[in-house]
């Protein structure tokens, strides 16, 4: 008889569900995470230093498998420049790269951590000695191999670059340019969408980029 494995997620307002699955392996685990994950649920619990994946995973990694959302936040300490980062459980962890350090044998890696607020167990913040404040680490990405069991899939489950980790304009930006356009069904349409929101950002940048068409094409 084959084991079950049940997983608790946190989902809105800090409510916990468990959800169980036939199997117990990653082919079943995984899945089941992207899932609950795309409606922002969460199986993932904070660790000290965060939770370590390859260096080459960061580009496209599935933040899904987290129930993050990738996102940039205006730093109003630094002329409202647009910061990435990600959104978990209410909070901005912001991405920092941090170049290798020999002198104490630290590769180069990129970190998703945020200041602590005073309230995080002390078994997750790191530093705060004194009158510094410590730091909370989501994840962390330093070395490794890459694995394909990170990457973000389509809705059919080949693998593609996350259109989310870019430097570029935020998802929200494009859609308010295209809606000044004022031909949001035919342009979301075009691409098989129903929203702006329900496009990934190289469709958005596409939409863009052929925006007099697209207004031509809805004014036939």
């Amino acid at each position: 008889m084959a084991k079950s494995l049940t997983v608790p997620f946190t989902a809105d307002f800090g409510v916990v569900i468990n959800v169980t699955l036939d199997s117990c392996d990653a082919s079943s685990l995984l899945p089941t995470m992207r899932e609950y994950g795309r409606m922002g649920w969460t199986a993932i619990s904070l660790k000290k230093k965060g939770h370590r994946f390859p260096f080459d995973n960061e580009p496209d990694f599935d933040w899904d498998l987290f129930g993050a959302k990738f996102a940039t936040l205006k730093n109003p300490q630094d002329n409202n420049a647009e910061e990435p980062g990600v959104w978990w459980r209410g909070q901005f962890y912001k991405r920092r790269m941090l170049e290798e350090n020999k002198k104490f044998k630290m590769p180069k890696c990129i970190k998703y951590s945020r200041a602590s607020n005073g309230q995080d167990p002390a078994e997750v913040v790191e530093g705060g000695t004194g009158d510094e404040i410590g730091y909370v680490t989501l994840a962390i990405f330093s070395g490794g191999q890459r694995s394909d069991r990170w990457v973000k899939s389509n809705n059919n489950g080949a693998r593609m670059s996350d259109a989310n980790q870019y430097s570029g304009p935020s998802k929200g930006d494009l859609c308010t340019q295209l809606s000044k356009l004022g031909t949001v069904s035919e342009i979301s349409a075009a691409y098989g969408k129903k929203s702006f929101q329900d496009m990934n950002i190289e469709e958005l940048q596409d939409a863009l980029e052929h925006q007099s068409w697209l207004t031509t094409a809805s004014e036939i």
